[in-house]
């Protein structure tokens, strides 16, 4: 995929992500002002735009190798040198931005581990091989469940990186609040706000539950919290509203 085209998927996205700092700005939930950002984006226009649209209101660290000159203006701080992963650990941020077009959960417990109190982290993730490939074990690997091909997919992906976001936060007592999901072609979107507290990251993955699904006529549901114990496959079936597994041969529920 080139350049450009990279930037034309992300057109949208951005858009979002635009209207979503000067939400984040003009409601004042940031615990530092002026507000830290921290932009990983392809092309690093989106921190050009955040510091020319809210001025003194931003300070935008952003990454790639080139250098910004303008280090005299306000609110701009140079482009780095270091890895992605490098910048995150810099500071605790609060408001981070990152593009990728390979598996965006490499970068959540890095992200998590510095992010600030009441901080909003958004990432946009196109093309990832574990949510757009057709084998289920790299989504298995990075996300830690597994997603089929059925007409609601995009909306699996989306909850599927939820999780995998709810789980890493909470390593960190930290949880989640989804404030935005958008998918768009093989791009995903997700604005989610983070909050400290051991109690709130136990609340926040108890809201992680398993999906059935059956692959017949596609009908699915959530599975009640089982406390640890294993679940039968028939009290599987009996949690969907279908009876496709007793009129149909073979494994008929993932």
């Amino acid at each position: 995929m080139s350049f450009s085209k990279n930037t034309r998927d992300f057109t949208f996205s951005r858009s979002v992500v635009h209207g979503a700092l000067a939400t984040y700005i003009e409601t004042g939930q940031s615990v530092k002002n002026p507000v830290q950002c921290l932009d990983i984006s392809i092309d690093n226009e989106e921190g050009d735009k955040w510091i020319n649209t809210f001025g003194s209101s931003v300070i935008v660290l952003k990454s790639k190798t080139q250098l910004n000159t303008s280090t005299g203006t306000d609110g701009i701080v140079p482009g780095s040198t270091e890895s992605n992963y490098a910048l995150i650990e810099k500071s605790d941020f609060n408001f981070i931005y990152i593009e990728c077009t390979t598996e965006g959960s490499s970068y959540f417990d890095c992200v998590f581990r510095k992010i600030a109190r009441n901080g909003m982290f958004v990432l946009t993730t196109s093309d990832d091989p574990a949510l757009y490939g057709r084998p289920p074990e790299p989504a298995l690997r990075c996300y830690g469940g597994l997603i089929s091909r059925t007409f609601y997919a995009p909306e699996l992906a989306v909850r599927l990186v939820a999780a995998a976001m709810a789980r890493s936060a909470a390593r960190f007592s930290k949880s989640i609040e989804v404030l935005l999901a958008v998918t768009i072609k093989n791009s995903i979107t997700i604005i989610v706000k983070v909050k400290k507290g051991a109690e709130s990251a136990i609340k926040c993955l108890k809201e992680v539950k398993l999906l059935a699904h059956c692959t017949v006529c596609e009908e699915r549901c959530f599975l009640p919290n089982n406390d640890g114990y294993i679940i039968t496959k028939e009290e599987v079936q009996s949690r969907l509203s279908c009876d496709c597994a007793s009129q149909s041969v073979g494994r008929t529920i993932l």
